[in-house]
């Protein structure tokens, strides 16, 4: 029996690998109460004779960056200026460095770059990295041109310290004995502690590890964490071209994998500024110019990690995006990948670093920025209907009753429909919801291809990615949801599409899942 319920939206007419650095030694350590994994110098192992093991030089306590970050502050008052954008779960400070010539005025005209680091406790590398970045930035624009055409002309925000919890943690026994952390510091409520804030955005929510002891323990539920929403919040309140996030350690560069036409080009030619920086290119972490993952239609769903900040800050805003993950040093375990001296970090900063960090930010200037449109002048696209399919064909998995039941698998078709009065072309969308009650198994950009002015369009089909074109690819997904099974009768479940155009214009469409109900218009 096929349940399929359609509501009206009110048009007339009618998105890293994971690299854990644990060693069997290491399991459950995640437990606030069990002793931290201790690493002593006699357990660096052969091979590092030559190596000056300065962690001091390299590694910042928590309170360091934020000292260094207020020196820079004063230093540089024409050039710098020191944001808190939210607190830790423990109540520490989220800073953020804006850094351009006229700091303290909004210049809409110029390109924002987001360059973020710190959000995984135990990753050393990143956080000397964004420190190194903000002295080079500073202290090199009255002598180095390429520094001062960059600043003169954009407004580049740096995050040194996402996680500042669970920094001070892993490193509160020294600098000679670490704890390998990674999460932030949330006490669970089941005897296990931390949540992973890189698998905790509403972006694939729910499709990553429910268990608190997990290293990528994804939270209670999507922007749990106070230190993801606030990156959430001071996203949202720029208008940002790109954000590279930083992390280690792998030698690779991580770009979106499903892209349309403008984006891949937009796309290759950051990875390729990026490389060219480089003596030793990192590993291209993309293949590029699908829409949605092969073999979808067969069923299969989730490939990649989860709930990560990058991924949603490209395919819910439209922000070029992507990660860094830095070289680590073969001469190290992999238990030790995170923990490399100064001398290392130094080196692979100079060599791999800078010079491709400041490539991207320069690059970031060419890029199309998300447009907000207008109702009155160009498109204007808009919610026409909800199809609900409960039925058991397919992949959904439901009783086909047309409702929204706990535990069920449902497949969602979204209509849209264009109010403006200019066509809008290459139209996709990605669903998401940020309540934990739901989890959005299917989710790569359903393609409505070009909808004229006055026109409608469903969501069952891809567009062909590398024309742009709009033509059918034969791909009849729709977006797969799961309802929670502790859903209860009545629960209302809300949703958001993000719409995006070939020309960047950028829509948002709510609608509401009730359990034991229909779909209800929520705007």
């Amino acid at each position: 029996m096929l349940g399929v319920v359609m509501v009206m939206l009110g048009f007339p007419g009618c998105g890293e690998v994971l690299t854990d650095g644990r060693d069997a030694r290491l399991e459950g350590t995640n437990r606030h109460d069990v002793a931290p994994a201790r690493v002593v110098r006699s357990e660096i192992g052969n091979g590092l004779k030559d190596m000056k093991w300065e962690k001091r030089k390299a590694w910042y306590w928590y309170e360091e960056i934020e000292a260094k970050l207020k020196e820079t502050a004063r230093r540089f008052p024409q050039l710098t200026q020191l944001q808190e954008i939210g607190k830790s779960v423990e109540g520490r400070p989220i800073w953020v460095m804006k850094i351009s010539d006229r700091v303290k005025k909004d210049e809409p005209g110029e390109a924002e770059v987001f360059i973020s680091s710190g959000v995984h406790a135990r990753e050393q590398q990143p956080v000397h990295f964004a420190m190194n970045l903000i002295r080079d930035l500073t202290e090199g624009y009255e002598h180095d041109k390429g520094v001062k055409e960059l600043v003169d002309g954009m407004q580049i925000w740096v995050m040194a310290c996402g996680n500042p919890d669970g920094r001070i943690w892993d490193l509160a026994e020294g600098f000679e004995k670490f704890r390998f952390w990674r999460k932030n510091r949330r006490m669970n409520g089941d005897g296990t502690m931390g949540v992973d804030l890189n698998r905790n955005t509403s972006w694939r929510w729910g499709g990553s590890e429910k268990v608190g002891s997990s290293e990528v323990y994804e939270g209670r539920g999507p922007f749990s964490e106070p230190e993801s929403r606030a990156i959430r919040k001071f996203v949202d309140s720029r208008r940002l071209r790109s954000w590279l996030e930083l992390h280690s350690a792998g030698a690779e560069l991580f770009t979106p994998r499903y892209l349309t036409k403008g984006d891949w080009e937009a796309f290759s030619e950051l990875r390729r500024v990026f490389h060219k920086a480089q003596e030793e290119r990192y590993q291209e972490l993309t293949d590029g110019r699908e829409i949605q993952p092969a073999g979808s239609e067969g069923g299969i769903e989730r490939a990649g990690n989860t709930g990560t900040l990058w991924q949603w800050g490209y395919y819910t805003r439209g922000i070029y995006s992507g990660i860094m993950e830095i070289r680590r040093d073969v001469r190290l375990s992999v238990a030790l990948q995170h923990y490399p001296g100064a001398g290392f970090i130094e080196e692979e900063y100079e060599r791999n670093g800078r010079g491709a960090i400041l490539a991207w930010i320069a690059q970031s200037r060419y890029l199309q920025r998300v447009r907000r449109p207008s109702r009155a002048v160009g498109p204007w696209v808009t919610g026409v209907r909800v199809e609900v399919d409960d039925d058991v064909e397919g992949m959904s998995k439901g009783n086909g009753d047309g409702k929204v039941n706990a535990g069920e698998t449902l497949e969602l078709r979204v209509w849209l429909g264009n109010e403006g009065d200019r066509g809008a072309k290459g139209v996709w969308g990605t669903l998401v919801s940020e309540s934990r009650k739901v989890s959005v198994k299917l989710e790569y950009r359903s393609g409505y291809g070009d909808i004229a002015p006055g026109s409608i369009a469903p969501g069952r089909f891809s567009p062909d990615a590398n024309s742009g074109s709009g033509e059918s690819q034969g791909n009849k997904n729709s977006y797969v949801v799961k309802v929670s099974e502790g859903a209860k009768d009545g629960d209302v479940i809300p949703m958001k599409l993000y719409v995006f155009d070939g020309e960047r214009h950028r829509w948002e469409i709510g609608f509401e899942l009730r359990v034991a109900g229909k779909v209800r218009v929520s705007q």
